[in-house]
């Protein structure tokens, strides 16, 4: 009778060590799943960040090829004024 009383004390030790180290691994679990989250949104932020560089990058070439295009135009009816 004490023998079983002595497996029980013990079963039961073990099940509230148990408890707790998965309550502490609930909570690894959650600080890492929280720094997964704020991580993915700062990649989105600088992804956003990035297309934006992106197109501005795009409209400043635009914006160089037209004064190419409007110069070169100019400089034709210059030439073809003096003729």
């Amino acid at each position: 009778m004490k023998e079983k009383s002595e497996r029980m004390k013990e079963k039961s030790e073990r099940m509230k060590e148990k408890k707790i180290e998965n309550e502490r691994e609930k909570g690894e679990n959650e600080r890492e799943k929280g720094e997964n989250e704020r991580e993915k949104g700062e990649n989105e932020r600088e992804k956003g960040e990035n297309e934006i560089e992106k197109d501005k990058e795009r409209e400043r070439k635009k914006r160089r090829r037209e004064k190419r295009a409007w110069n070169r135009k100019k400089e034709i009816e210059r030439k073809s004024e003096r003729e």
